[in-house]
């Protein structure tokens, strides 16, 4: 019995001592208590390993100390407030957004006038919902569009200022002549395109790529009597399409998109017979 209370007791000290260890263990595992100092009022203490929390910065006149970040002028069109350093910071570009596709719906006109052998063109205007022309109203118009986009950091920050180059699969990249024939054969021609590009964004950071068209006719042959061959005037679907490419210089931040011009060639003849 002697040696059974020996045993007894002493696993209890045993048991005793390990709960005195953990106790130990967990008091030293407990977060440290929060740093005291005495700061001017407005400042809070500066964290244990001397960094200060969330939208402060140390106080330079007060050790220990950190004092509220407060923006006292406004950052530059390429730069955004950093609330932890205190200052502004340089946007970096990430980002080119321009459309997936662009699409645009020019309406042209060719006139002939067999009995003098004479022709001529013109642009007739946009998203018409038929010809316009009538004979003889001949004229030298360009159709003009533009393709806006913006260039952004990862967070969406616009940046102004970025450097921008431009290709496109044109023959000579910012201008091109595509040719064109009537389906009937009367009309030979050629689209003839130039392309003006920025050099760099704006101070919101956007940019524009500036698009002129003009059609202009390179043979015309027999001509066909409206009453053996049908109506003067035919309407023409002739669409092409071409890609641009957008690229920050000096990274590898670029953006490809497609431009269909679906033309509508407004066709006419003039024959007396």
């Amino acid at each position: 019995m002697k040696g059974s209370t020996i045993a007894i007791i002493g696993a209890g000290a045993a048991a005793a001592a390990a709960g005195i260890a953990l106790a130990l263990s967990a008091k030293a595992q407990a977060a440290p208590p929060p740093p005291s100092c005495s700061c001017p009022s407005g400042e809070v203490c500066q964290n244990t390993d001397g960094s200060c929390p969330s939208g402060y910065f140390p106080d330079p006149n007060n050790a220990g100390c950190c004092q509220k970040c407060v923006q006292s002028a406004p950052c530059g069109c390429d730069e955004v407030f950093d609330n932890v350093l205190c200052e502004c910071s340089k946007l970096v570009p990430a980002i080119i957004s321009v459309p997936a596709s662009v699409n645009v719906y020019p309406w042209w006109m060719v006139y002939y006038d067999c009995n003098n052998d004479t022709h001529c063109r013109g642009f007739e205007g946009a998203n018409l919902p038929s010809c316009q022309f009538k004979s003889g109203e001949c004229n030298s118009d360009a159709f003009l569009f533009s393709i806006s986009g913006k260039v952004t950091d990862s967070a969406g920050h616009p940046i102004c200022n970025v450097p921008l180059d431009f290709s496109t699969s044109l023959s000579n990249d910012y201008t091109g002549t595509i040719p064109w024939t009537t389906p009937d054969g009367y009309f030979e021609g050629e689209w003839s395109l130039g392309i003006g590009t920025p050099s760099e964004t704006d101070s919101e950071g956007n940019f524009t790529i500036d698009v002129t068209q003009n059609i202009d006719i390179t043979a015309t042959h027999a001509c066909c009597d409206p009453l053996t061959c049908g109506a003067a005037e035919n309407v023409r679907p002739m669409p092409f399409s071409f890609s641009i490419t957008v690229t920050i210089p000096g990274t590898e931040i670029s953006m490809t998109f497609i431009v269909l011009v679906n033309n509508t060639i407004c066709e006419w003849n003039n024959y007396t017979g």
